[in-house]
């Protein structure tokens, strides 16, 4: 799932302020996510889109730099392609590696690239950003308690590292411990507070918390940053649903169906 950015939000208000066309049916609780997180972190993915690029990598871009445009414009196979033969003259470049796995797992190859990932934490086990990686993929796969293991040690060196805060945040989530959660999700919404995944998030766990006005502010505050962002929009619907605003609910559910419209 790509994450998109538009100034041009919607804000939150009556019904009447959005048209569309029929609700989404509701499906599970609240909090019923599916194994994929969306927003998942890939080095080099872009929020332009692919037909507003060229198709041909900058010729005199260095190895590196030529893989992750291949990625920004699509060409998995043909960046994997560049990665691996940059691995096979430098087995040691633990940056190709890393790139490696957010590509394998953007081909929808997860056991690979969490092979890669293994690979490097094996050679470097304080290496943040393939710890953080692996973390992502293990939360995704419904391993949160993985992926805590690889976050406490970042966040034993780095108590504010953003990302592994966040994930700290997600993990915690996902294990049901809303407090804990919320607790880790403050922190990263006050070092990334321009990221609406970060607030998103926040959401679910002021949810499973009991604290509902907080909890839509903050899927507010998603949807005002990632307004493309459709379940950003069902989450609010389902919430307003639960406080019986009804109406409110619907419009939500509304907008959460016109943005997943191709």
């Amino acid at each position: 799932m790509r994450f998109l950015h538009n100034d041009r939000a919607p804000r939150l208000g009556p019904a009447a302020d959005l048209d569309g066309s029929m609700p989404l049916p509701l499906q599970g609780d609240l909090l019923e996510v599916s194994g994929d997180e969306g927003w998942a972190l890939h080095p080099g993915a872009s929020n332009v889109p692919v037909a507003h690029l060229s198709t041909t990598p900058t010729a005199d871009a260095g190895p590196l730099e030529r893989a992750e445009e291949l990625m920004r414009l699509g060409r998995r196979l043909d960046a994997l392609h560049v990665l691996r033969t940059m691995l096979a003259d430098d087995p040691d470049d633990q940056l190709c590696r890393l790139r490696l796995a957010a590509c394998l797992e953007a081909n929808g190859d997860r056991r690979e690239a969490m092979d890669e990932l293994d690979r490097i934490v094996a050679r470097d086990p304080d290496h943040q950003g393939a710890r953080i990686a692996r973390a992502t993929l293990h939360i995704a796969d419904s391993r949160p308690e993985m992926a805590e293991a690889d976050l406490r040690v970042v966040l034993t060196r780095h108590p504010d590292h953003p990302e592994a805060r966040l994930r700290m945040g997600i993990a915690a989530l996902r294990r049901g411990r809303g407090s804990e959660a919320v607790g880790h999700l403050r922190r990263a919404v006050e070092l990334m507070p321009d990221r609406g995944e970060v607030h998103f998030h926040l959401g679910e766990a002021l949810v499973r918390a009991e604290q509902h006005a907080e909890a839509l502010q903050a899927f507010h505050r998603a949807s005002v940053l990632s307004p493309l962002e459709a379940r950003i929009w069902q989450q609010m619907g389902r919430l307003l649903d639960r406080l019986g605003r009804t109406e409110d609910a619907m419009a939500m559910y509304r907008k959460a169906r016109e943005v997943s419209l191709p």
